[in-house]
């Protein structure tokens, strides 16, 4: 695990349909209006309606996984 401090990711982007971020928030009961609005997201300076922090641990956690040959697939 020592091996991934300081490894770099590159930038990317992904899509992610609204009302599954909707059902995040609800579900981490999360009540910030930027979660369900697109206006309220835009008024927070958002090109759209931005996903809860929480989202990236479990994407995370995916892209590191050894079942999907992701970064861990080598340990």
């Amino acid at each position: 695990m020592k091996d991934l401090l300081g490894h770099e990711l590159e930038p990317y982007s992904m899509e992610v349909e609204k009302g599954k971020i909707k059902e995040l928030a609800i579900a981490i009961v999360d009540d910030n209006p930027i979660f369900y609005s697109l206006e309220s997201a835009k008024d927070a300076d958002y090109d759209g309606i931005p996903v809860p922090l929480t989202f990236f641990a479990n994407h995370w956690r995916l892209w590191l996984s050894r079942e999907n040959g992701g970064l861990l697939a080598k340990w």
